[in-house]
């Protein structure tokens, strides 16, 4: 990781000790004079490095052991999959890492059957009431709700807005109890699962299946394999490592970071490298290494996506794909 180049030596010279580190001496010849080629087109020796780095990283002896005999045969380009002309659709899955104090995210305003349920929510409440002015007001005489009005917290209007937009469902009384219970026999009613446990909780939320019948699939990914299995292109994306959520038996959950996607190649000034990484992933020989014609093969299925310049989108798609 910390290597540095002795600045006397050719450019040839310095792509042998990163082939000696990065490949163990298996580099292909065809990558390695491609690689030169591209050291010695950049600015300056820094440059150079960097993009001879960011190239044998694509190389497949990088990510195979095996021996790598190319051809002088091109991989076919591609093509991007038309897009669909059917609206998409997306259900956004949060998981608040603390906690949602929903009983007072959504509250009951006005014209309610049979009692003021704003009054009860306020007597059992108590000091930690939302005060009823302060609340954000929504329509729900369309529904069968016991009130006609109900109210949002004042400090959440973007959830008032997606719901006037029609952007926005409510679902409540939702959980993870094995069956209905009361305070004097919870106890022995919930011993599927831990209420007063956080780490529990987090966890049976994303799964929603206490009783462990879909045991390593979470409530998304049986979302997205019943979706598949109907026909229907579907897929899991999550933007804050591993989601158990998104575990499922048909797709591959993409994993996208919360800061965005890395770009391969950000700066303008420097050279496109996108057709050097095709041209060092060539059409292998018969005799050549499967892992090595593996990662080649796949890395040119998900080239379209290079051309946005999201190299990492790319890899991590490769990767789940490879595993």
């Amino acid at each position: 990781m910390t290597y540095e180049p002795d600045a006397s030596k050719s450019a040839t010279e310095i792509v042998d000790e990163l082939a000696l580190l990065l490949t163990g001496g298996r580099l292909h010849n065809n990558a390695k004079s491609l690689i030169i080629d591209a050291y010695e087109s950049a600015d300056s020796n820094l440059e150079g490095l960097q993009t001879a780095q960011k190239l044998m990283a694509a190389v497949p002896e990088f990510h195979a052991t095996n021996v790598v005999q190319a051809n002088s045969f091109s991989r076919p380009n591609i093509d991007i999959p038309r897009p669909s002309q059917r609206r998409y659709k997306a259900v956004v899955f949060v998981n608040l890492n603390g906690g949602c104090d929903s009983f007072n995210l959504l509250v009951p305003h006005s014209g309610c059957i049979g009692r003021d349920m704003y009054n009860h929510y306020k007597g059992v409440r108590s000091g930690i009431a939302v005060p009823k002015d302060d609340l954000l007001t929504i329509d729900a005489s369309g529904s069968d709700q016991v009130c006609s009005t109900f109210g949002i917290h004042p400090d959440v209007p973007i959830i008032k807005r997606m719901y006037d937009e029609g952007d926005l469902l409510w679902m409540s009384n939702l959980g993870v109890l094995q069956k209905g219970t009361s305070k004097e026999s919870w106890k022995q009613d919930t011993t599927s699962t831990n209420l007063f446990a956080h780490n529990f909780q987090q966890q049976e939320v994303q799964n929603m299946d206490i009783f462990d019948s879909q045991v390593g699939r979470g409530i998304g990914g049986r979302m997205s394999d019943a979706l598949l299995r109907l026909g229907y292109k579907a897929g899991t994306v999550s933007v804050n490592g591993i989601a158990d959520a998104l575990a499922s038996n048909d797709d591959s959950q993409l994993v996208v970071e919360a800061g965005g996607i890395e770009s391969f190649n950000p700066s303008s000034e420097s050279q496109d490298l996108l057709n050097t990484i095709k041209d060092t992933n060539p059409g292998t020989t018969f005799g050549s290494g499967l892992f090595g014609e593996t990662w080649s093969s796949l890395l040119t299925q998900v080239r379209y996506f290079f051309r946005r310049s999201t190299y990492q989108h790319g890899l991590l798609c490769t990767h789940h794909f490879v595993h």
